[in-house]
């Protein structure tokens, strides 16, 4: 996966040195303040000295022993997280790249371990090398290291679009080791701007297959070493030249015992010298002096921030239960907006339809079709045991002037993804089934970002249908036949209490008093299309090549009712028969705040 090098040669002497502000460590170290000292002169930070170039395959030493002791001590417990607080703008992509210095008496003398991003795709790997006398041992080829492939393992999520790593991304490497200290093992985690978390591991090192590695048999025991330094490098994938043109985040470097920080390799690690060969202008931060169990460093570049985050509301499933419907083909198939990466680091904004497998989008005067893409869902946070997110939609009152109450969803016993309400102090989802008031202690939350109207519907069904400029409800879930479940609110006992209805149902079914209640005069909430005027606020859907962000929009063309995306000059660009068409500002609507 990575390839290793034997010289600093190469580095941009002196880019970006200090560019970003010093940080501090993330938790005390646990030493007391000397005799002479006052408690506030113990705890300022003082910037340790950084390496020449602070950047790319440059960074800090990270020890669990003092760098200038006469010995080094193995790093037990050890966490590295990559949090991205800005999107990655990386079109060739980007290696995460843990490099760990052993002890010198080590069989392996240089480990790594990290991530590959070259998005839509992630994955993971390991690449250990030994000795000359080790590697001979081993019968393996000459110069060859321990490789381990991600096809061992099952793969790890596809990111939302091509070419950038999306805001709220945390990328982690947890480490496993033995009573001496050596590492066994690692765990890859990933977790998304929606707080999905997915994982690979543990993957062990001994009993691991040789064969990837040119020589027979498995990897003894003898193999394992412990880690005595590190350095965390963001840089290009092998073979490839590291494009970076904005994006920030934090590593977060944490241990069971104090880390300290150095800006040179220490005289008792194995590998003098040895650095890795792949490099970028990724900047890091200064980093405080003082040793500390939990250490955070940024990184970024001068013009980092230009993309904002995927939000919540786009989801990377094909086709998920609960797209927005904002529009209708000709056909009379409902269309969803979607979007996608195309023409360089934009993302376009266009539609979808349940039988397709694509994003359908309008670029440069014609109809393009794009994959990977996202459709358009209104976010749900996963919760248990009555919390509520801070970001939680209100849709009700738990009685007249009471407190708020919130739509929630859980899965109930294969009985669907049923709707109900929470607030704190409930002890979880309450939802109305089967005539009785059912509670789930795990459930997910209403968290939309969406604009939303509440729309009042009397003694018939909701409404489900965009076609000729209609409102279709939103989808919260599913019912044990598999119909759609629509999020409704009908007035009971003084308070507005969130529920649920479908396409066949003419009220709104609420639980109430341990029962399941039926309302026949509700609302619903559905997405809001209006006709831009002065100033508009729309909904941000995406990004042109230019930088300027896209809304969503729709009108009404040849016996549909198209969905596109929406410029700063106020026309909805669509693509229809191959082409792009654009309509003059005043004969659409788009999503408005």
């Amino acid at each position: 996966m990575f390839i290793n090098s034997k010289s600093f040669s190469g580095l941009l002497r002196g880019f970006l040195a200090g560019l970003l502000p010093v940080a501090g460590a993330g938790c005390s170290s646990g030493q007391d303040a000397s005799v002479n000292e006052s408690a506030s002169s113990a705890q300022e930070a003082v910037v340790a000295p950084p390496p020449s170039v602070l950047a790319g395959n440059s960074n800090y030493w990270i020890t669990a022993a003092n760098p200038n002791a006469r010995t080094g001590l193995p790093i037990t417990g050890l966490n590295v997280a990559v949090a991205v607080t800005q999107d990655l703008q990386i079109p060739n992509g980007l290696s995460i790249q843990l490099n760990g210095w052993s002890a010198p008496t080590s069989n392996v003398v240089w480990q790594q371990y990290g991530f590959s991003v070259t998005p839509p795709s992630l994955g993971w790997g390991i690449e250990n090398w030994p000795t000359p006398a080790y590697r001979t041992q081993l019968g393996l080829p000459a110069g060859g290291s321990l490789n381990f492939p991600a096809s061992l393992e099952p793969n790890l999520p596809v990111l939302p679009r091509a070419g950038a790593l999306p805001a709220g991304y945390v990328l982690d490497i947890v480490f496993h080791n033995d009573a001496n200290g050596n590492i066994t093992g690692t765990t890859y985690q990933v977790t998304d701007s929606c707080g999905v978390t997915s994982s690979v591991g543990p993957v062990n090192i001994v009993g691991t297959s040789l064969v990837p590695s040119g020589a027979q048999g498995t990897i003894p025991a003898s193999a394992l070493a412990p880690i005595y330094a590190l350095q965390l490098n963001l840089v290009n994938m092998p073979g490839s030249t590291i494009v970076f043109s904005s994006g920030a985040g934090t590593i977060t470097y944490s241990a069971s015992e104090p880390l300290y920080v150095s800006n040179h390799q220490p005289s008792w690690t194995a590998a003098q010298g040895v650095v890795t060969g792949e490099n970028s202008t990724i900047a890091y931060s200064e980093l405080s002096s003082t040793p500390s169990s939990t250490i955070v460093q940024q990184f970024g570049n001068s013009n980092a921030g230009l993309v904002s985050a995927a939000a919540c509301d786009w989801s990377t499933s094909v086709h998920p239960f609960d797209s927005v419907v904002a529009g209708s083909d000709g056909d009379g198939t409902p269309l969803m907006p979607c979007h996608g990466s195309y023409g360089g680091n934009s993302v376009q904004v266009g539609k979808t339809r349940a039988d397709w497998n694509f994003c359908d989008i309008s670029f440069g005067g014609s109809e393009q079709h794009v994959s990977p893409y996202e459709t358009l869902v209104a976010a749900w946070a996963n919760e248990t045991n009555g919390a509520v997110p801070s970001n939680a939609l209100q849709f009700g009152t738990d009685g007249a002037g009471g407190p708020p109450l919130y739509p929630c969803r859980a899965l109930l016993n294969g009985d669907g993804y049923q709707l109900g309400k929470v607030r704190p102090g409930f002890a979880g989802c309450d939802i109305p089934y089967g005539g009785a008031e059912l509670t789930s202690a795990s459930y997910q939350v209403l968290t939309t970002s969406l604009p939303l109207l509440p729309v009042g519907v009397t003694s018939a069904p909701p409404p489900t249908s965009a076609a000729a400029g209609g409102n279709a409800a939103i989808i919260g879930g599913y019912d044990t036949d598999g119909a759609p479940l629509y999020v409704c609110q009908a007035l009971f006992d003084g308070g507005l209490v969130p529920g649920k209805t479908r396409s066949n149902w003419t009220a709104c079914h609420v639980s109430w008093g341990g029962q399941e209640q039926v309302v026949s005069s509700y609302n619903v909430l559905v997405p809001k299309f209006e006709t831009p005027e002065f100033l508009p606020q729309p909904f941000n859907g995406g990004e042109d090549t230019n930088g300027s962000p896209l809304g969503i929009c729709r009108t009404s063309y040849q016996n549909s009712e198209q969905v596109g995306k929406y410029l700063s000059n106020g026309n909805c660009n669509f693509g229809f028969g191959g082409t792009e068409i654009s309509v003059s500002p005043g004969e659409s609507q788009a999503l408005l705040f």
